[in-house]
């Protein structure tokens, strides 16, 4: 049990939702943090240049030093954007890849200015600065930040021992830094992870929620509530207007019980999603349903119709007799506000109606 614990916490189980979170949130956060960054190194670069500290006497570790942060971060920032823009999903393993690279490149160049300070005699500040920041912006699974600590503090020690044995190095403190990084980082992975699943099934119950309120449960069609919300996107746009009504609905429920009543609505509104698009399909109620299609002039629109009813005619249904028919009734217009979608919608409901009337005086 307690060997489960360890390898559950070195490494976690994520669901893709809150993997998805945890994965913007390290996005958004180096994206905020480059900007920043970026316009100081950026301004104390310009200062550098203007004054010539670190430029004159031969010196130009500093300035360079300083140059590549500003541009560093500002390509971030840049990157980042981008990742971020409306409707793009973040791909987990590329985005894994870009924080590593980014962690790793800033910690090497934290280190570069360390080595720089200690050679002078002075306190490697800069590096011990850089991981910290990034334990508290940046949010990895244990593995991935442990490997990445154990590995730049690797590197810094080496290059230290082989300057001058570290021999300003106290082993003890730099073992309580790679100990105290390690769990630390693992402690906030542990807190946002249970906080963004949180978030996760929060955002999963919402998304269920409004799906429960706007759809029918049977057909999973969008009804009368979903319909009345999208009025407004079928303004001044060529729209036509379809009514549908099954054909002797009543019979289905009377000589083969309700299951087969329920199978027929399922089967025969899947139909009408599969042929005119789930996002302009509703049930209206009973065995009513409606289609509106934006951006379709009745010719079109006609061409949809006759393709469907073609498919009709052959589907079968387990258990049933006979084939389904139904009635329609359609109308095309161009409608710029509710009243004159609701007009349509009326035109084409006495369209079916007549459609209806006309194939009981043809059956007698």
């Amino acid at each position: 049990m307690k060997k489960n614990r360890i390898l559950d916490w070195i490494f976690p189980s994520v669901d893709q939702d809150t993997q998805f979170l945890i994965d913007r949130y390290n996005v958004r956060n180096i994206h905020n943090i480059s900007l920043i960054v970026g316009i100081i190194e950026g301004i104390t670069a310009l200062i550098l240049l203007i004054t010539s500290k670190g430029i004159v006497s031969g010196s130009y570790a500093s300035f360079y030093s300083v140059s590549f942060c500003a541009l560093f971060f500002i390509a971030m920032f840049f990157i980042t954007k981008s990742l971020l823009r409306p409707g793009h999903k973040l791909e987990h393993i590329r985005t894994t890849l870009m924080i590593v690279a980014f962690i790793f490149i800033i910690d090497l160049w934290g280190m570069a200015a360390s080595i720089r300070n200690y050679k002078l005699g002075k306190q490697m500040l800069t590096f011990y600065a850089v991981q910290v920041i990034t334990i508290c912006f940046v949010i990895l699974p244990s593995y991935i930040s442990w490997l990445l600590i154990i590995i730049t503090y690797s590197i810094l020690y080496t290059l230290l021992f082989l300057y001058d044995r570290a021999a300003s190095i106290l082993v003890a403190n730099y073992a309580i830094f790679i100990l105290v990084e390690a769990f630390g980082s693992s402690a906030l992975y542990k807190i946002h992870l249970e906080s963004f699943g949180y978030q996760a099934r929060l955002d999963r119950l919402n998304v269920e929620l409004k799906n429960s309120s706007d759809h029918d449960m049977l057909t999973t069609m969008l009804n009368r509530r979903a319909l009345k919300s999208q009025f407004e996107q079928y303004y001044k746009k060529t729209v036509s207007v379809m009514m549908v009504d099954i054909d002797y609905f009543k019979r289905f429920n009377d000589e083969y019980g309700h299951q087969m009543g329920d199978k027929v609505l399922k089967q025969f509104s899947g139909l009408i999603i599969d042929n005119f698009g789930e996002e302009n399909c509703f049930r209206i109620g009973g065995d009513e349903f409606l289609v509106i299609m934006p951006e379709y002039d009745i010719k079109a629109f006609e061409k949809l119709v006759h393709s469907w009813k073609e498919e009709l005619k052959n589907m079968k249904i387990d258990g049933l007799v006979g084939s389904i028919s139904c009635s329609i009734g359609y109308v095309s217009g161009k409608p710029e506000d509710d009243t004159q979608i609701r007009e349509l919608i009326d035109i084409a409901d006495r369209e079916l109606y007549k459609d209806k009337n006309n194939r009981k005086k043809q059956e007698g």
